[in-house]
């Protein structure tokens, strides 16, 4: 009788301390799952931040460029009306043509950042 007392015992022992460590490993992972999730939160912002820093240096490029494309097409202008000795003679037609030129190469320019920035590759 005594073995059998001994014996029940033991083996709820052994089920209580196996359960206390089945318990404490549980609370390990959740804790190293939570770890993983911040890691995670912060390489997303990391990635996210990135993204965004290029297609916004992209942006600036392709500003540049179109004022540069604008700043040419003036200079050719002027190059073409020089008929006369010390006169210009660029309308202002052609430079209200060119000014939205300029405002719709800008105008493109925004409109792929936003797209790139709404639909990321």
């Amino acid at each position: 009788m005594s073995k059998l007392i001994i014996g029940v015992a033991l083996m709820l022992f052994a089920a209580g301390s196996s359960h206390l460590y089945l318990d404490y490993l549980n609370k390990q992972e959740m804790v190293a799952s939570r770890a993983r999730d911040v890691a995670d939160g912060r390489a997303k912002a990391e990635r996210k931040s990135r993204f965004e820093a290029v297609i916004m240096n992209d942006l600036a490029y392709c500003f540049a460029e179109a004022e540069q494309q604008n700043s040419d097409y003036i200079s050719h202008l002027h190059k073409i009306a020089r008929l006369k000795p010390g006169k210009i003679a660029v309308t202002d037609a052609y430079l209200d043509k060119a000014a939205m030129m300029l405002k719709s190469a800008k105008e493109e320019c925004q409109l792929t950042y936003e797209f790139r920035l709404k639909y990321p590759e």
